[in-house]
């Protein structure tokens, strides 16, 4: 590609690193507590979003990494060379950093519930100036991880990836499939008219959109496509792998929960930890 040896730049980051720093973007097993809000739809909800949203923007995602001269600099290169502009690509890269931001913070709120719950310290989680000052804190150690650079930065996706979210997922699934096959009460149906939600359900609207903001950010990783080991195949390979493998497990970590876990009694901070410690013990 004549983009990529503009850059000089050596290419080390592999298939899987790549995958699992787009995967850490992406995927998280505390958001299954809200897919499972959404019961048996979970599923339905889970197919909707990502064969119409996810799938098609990581697929655009990896038409435009692949394209000769645009390996360079992600979003905003998509959007600057794409309209001609790179005033334009910076506001879509501010935007992109902006909505990153946000969602940091959120998955900074479920960090402080889990500790609040491991450490029995409900101030960490209910005393609002604590609770800031630990988020400034969870920011502070991220950067500076950061700045050793994308060596680093990728051997932490990948062993959050494995911890944090492929084996935290699977021992979910264990437990739950022991807790169904011991022949405890179910707290959801089962059924085709559970399976299709009413959209003329306002509240359906709103799990839906919940779906859809947890599938954004797929296209976050492509500023790191210069250093990616033959981009032209393995983007478009991780994107895919990932589209799949976040559909199976959103699916499935939704069902685990709210079979388990009523509804009215679901903490959406800290309801995974909820749910593991009532499949453990039950």
């Amino acid at each position: 590609m004549a983009g990529s040896n503009s850059t000089g730049m050596k290419r080390n980051l592999t298939l899987f690193g790549f995958f699992a720093m787009t995967a850490s973007m992406v995927m998280a097993v505390y958001e299954y507590p809200s897919f499972g809000t959404s019961g048996f739809a979970c599923i339905f909800f889970a197919l909707l979003g990502g064969i119409f949203w996810f799938l098609p923007m990581a697929f655009m995602a990896a038409e435009m990494a692949s394209v000769d001269g645009w390996s360079t600099g992600g979003v905003f290169g998509w959007v600057g060379n794409a309209l001609h502009s790179d005033r334009l690509g910076f506001m879509a890269l501010f935007f992109q950093w902006f909505q990153i931001t946000v969602g940091y913070v959120t998955m900074c709120y479920v960090i402080i519930g889990l500790l609040s719950q491991i450490f029995n310290w409900q101030a960490l989680n209910n005393t609002a100036w604590i609770k800031f000052i630990a988020v400034l804190v969870i920011f502070g150690i991220v950067t500076l991880l950061q700045l050793g650079g994308t060596k680093y930065t990728t051997t932490i996706a990948k062993i959050g990836f494995i911890v944090g979210i492929l084996v935290s997922a699977i021992i979910l699934f264990i437990f739950a499939i022991i807790y169904l096959a011991q022949g405890h009460p179910v707290q959801i149906k089962f059924g085709a008219s559970e399976f299709f939600p009413s959209f003329a359900n306002v509240g359906n609207l709103t799990i839906f959109a919940t779906f859809i903001l947890a599938y954004t950010g797929v296209e976050a990783s492509g500023s790191h496509i210069d250093e990616l080991q033959k981009p032209e195949r393995n983007y478009p390979a991780a994107m895919f792998i990932l589209v799949v493998i976040a559909i199976v497990f959103d699916s499935l970590g939704g069902i685990a929960v709210a079979s388990a876990i009523p509804e009215e009694n679901l903490s959406l901070n800290s309801g995974l930890f909820q749910t593991l410690q009532y499949l453990m013990y039950k």
